[in-house]
């Protein structure tokens, strides 16, 4: 059953409520491995640092006021392809207007940059539904693994573009970066699975975040499966849930994409040093930038806003 806006608004950290704005999410806030492996000295994810989101083309300037003063976004990378652009006519352009707008009479600045995993590519939640069809008949998991798996070989570039300003930030003051692509569940579930990895999140909860997004996209979930529906592509009761399947973001998912991620690559941090570039001081910087104790400073910035009013 789709959610109403009422449910949306008032659902609970870690989401953030914008009316034009799905899925919006502070990444922060997750508990942290210590170098020996525990999680006894009470390090966390910093808040008010990493933001996630489904696309935010269509946030109107005082949106785009909450994303800049209340939350401190800074940076907004969007992952999404030409073709999805193209889609939504002049739309792009528009919000860029909007950015720009703003920018020009206020003094904080927030910028746009186009950051594709695909440039050519369409990798919508509905377009990753049809092109990998044939693995949701079964449990859907090993169908996300391999969408997963060319999102992992072809995002380096931009990828690498954004750990990099992440890891270059002032440790002491590091501002807002929002991740999405046009859902905030595949392309930007993965690169936050990444970082928080790197980070030295456990497994589980960085499974359980990636979840969060069957909640946080819960309005919108029967519209990516009517229009895949409509396509043809699954038939039957079978093809609904095979459908259904292919448009979540279950915790097992996740959990099968980061043991390929190891079988592959050897870690995490093995896929950003060999298809992103980052070396052993880009990593410790990015640590060092998002990674606090559970009390310390920093950790409170950007919570205390959840719905911009």
């Amino acid at each position: 059953m789709a959610s109403s806006e009422s449910d949306v608004k008032h659902l609970p950290p870690p989401f953030i409520y914008l009316p034009s704005l799905a899925n919006l999410r502070d990444a922060g806030g997750l508990p942290v491995r210590s170098p020996d492996g525990s999680t006894e000295q009470h390090l966390v994810v910093r808040k008010g640092v990493l933001y996630r989101s489904a696309d935010p083309t269509f946030c109107l300037e005082e949106e785009i006021r909450f994303l800049r003063e209340e939350l401190g976004i800074t940076m907004i990378y969007d992952l999404r392809s030409q073709p999805e652009f193209e889609k939504q006519d002049n739309a792009v352009q528009e919000w860029d207007d909007r950015i720009e707008g703003y920018n020009r009479s206020n003094a904080n600045k927030i910028y746009r940059e186009w950051t594709p995993v695909f440039k050519t590519q369409d990798y919508s939640p509905e377009s990753i539904a049809i092109r990998f069809r044939d693995y949701g008949a079964a449990d859907g998991a090993q169908g996300f693994v391999r969408a997963y798996s060319e999102i992992l070989k072809h995002g380096g570039p931009s990828y690498s573009k954004i750990l990099k300003h992440l890891a270059s930030q002032d440790p002491t003051q590091p501002t807002g970066v929002l991740l999405h692509c046009s859902a905030g569940k595949d392309r930007t579930g993965v690169l936050v699975a990444l970082i928080l990895s790197i980070l030295g999140v456990p497994v589980d909860e960085i499974c359980q975040e990636y979840q969060l997004t069957e909640t946080g996209l819960a309005e919108r979930r029967k519209f990516f499966i009517e229009r895949i529906l409509s396509t043809g592509a699954f038939d039957g009761a079978e093809g609904l849930e095979a459908a259904t399947r292919m448009t979540g973001a279950r915790a097992e998912s996740m959990k099968a994409t980061l043991e390929m991620i190891d079988e592959v690559y050897g870690s995490p941090e093995g896929y950003v040093r060999k298809i992103c570039g980052l070396n052993d001081d880009d990593i410790n910087r990015l640590r060092r930038s998002l990674v606090v104790g559970a009390n310390g400073a920093g950790n409170n910035v950007g919570t205390e806003k959840r719905a911009m009013l």
